[in-house]
């Protein structure tokens, strides 16, 4: 059977995409990863997080979206990155280490002990930082990971699906039965998700996704969380 696993970037704003998404997958019972920015965080946000997780355990899950979700890029660079390329090791770990523990402050045992880094942007350097952490599950694209190299203490969930795209800087939802294409054309036993809400201007099309991908499981797929996967 074809495990889905999905994740919603971008997690711990302000912003009321993210948390209609929320509700949208968790209204029909589709586990979701969310991947919380902790610099983001509020007290109130952190609250109505952990509400969603502790009463939905089954659908719904925290993990580490880098720290500040800050680009540390220069002029000239195209590639925006909080982790990797010219970061020091000491200071990829203290921003890991001060995310993680903003995490456990709020969430406790909630926290999934995995980290997606911002623009999917990582290096080895960032995988011995993961590593000091305690961190050992890495998620990333298979483009970014391709640049990375293999590393047999880090395990590492790949996700090719995206549900959006940005065109000339604005970022567009694609349809959703695109996704759904993009799934049963996929070969892979585990195949990843990517859901980005927060700086659409309306999340309308993401309850049809949800519905459209709560079908697959009469087509023999089943949705997973990354703690049920090794754990």
């Amino acid at each position: 059977m074809k495990k889905i696993i999905i994740r919603l970037d971008d997690v711990g704003g302000n912003d009321w995409q993210s948390y209609m998404v929320m509700n949208s997958f968790l209204t029909l019972k589709i586990p979701v990863s969310y991947q919380v920015v902790p610099d983001w965080l509020t007290y109130e946000r952190a609250e109505h997080i952990k509400k969603m997780v502790s009463e939905y355990p089954e659908y719904a899950e925290i993990v580490q979206h880098g720290y500040k979700h800050v680009s540390y890029h220069r002029t000239g660079q195209q590639k925006k990155f909080e982790f990797g390329f010219s970061r020091s090791l000491a200071e990829e770990y203290n921003d890991i280490l001060s995310g993680n523990l903003i995490l456990r402050k709020y969430f406790g045992d909630y926290l999934t002990m995995a980290f997606t880094a911002p623009w999917e942007a990582q290096s080895q350097t960032t995988l011995q930082a993961l590593k000091l952490v305690g961190i050992n599950i890495l998620l990333a694209s298979p483009m970014s990971l391709s640049l990375l190299g293999y590393s047999p203490e880090v395990r590492t969930i790949l996700f090719d699906i995206d549900t959006s795209r940005k065109i000339d800087g604005f970022r567009l939802q694609r349809p959703p039965q695109d996704i759904i294409n993009d799934i049963n054309k996929s070969t892979k036993d585990l195949i990843g998700i990517v859901l980005h809400a927060k700086e659409l201007e309306s999340v309308d099309l993401f309850y049809d996704l949800a519905s459209r991908l709560k079908q697959l499981e009469k087509n023999g797929f089943s949705f997973a969380l990354i703690k049920n996967l090794f754990y």
